[in-house]
């Protein structure tokens, strides 16, 4: 019961929980198709 261990199976909770995977990738995804359009959308304004 080594304070260690209690960490790493945090980290494992936290890596494998399907809650947190899932939530991850769309926040990932998300931003990265927006700068393009705001790019576009200050372009022809400017």
């Amino acid at each position: 019961m080594d304070p260690e261990s209690s960490l790493l199976a945090e980290i494992v909770d936290e890596t494998t929980d399907p809650m947190t995977t899932p939530v991850a990738l769309p926040e990932i995804t998300t931003p990265t198709p927006e700068p393009p359009s705001q790019v576009v959308t200050y372009a022809p304004v400017v």
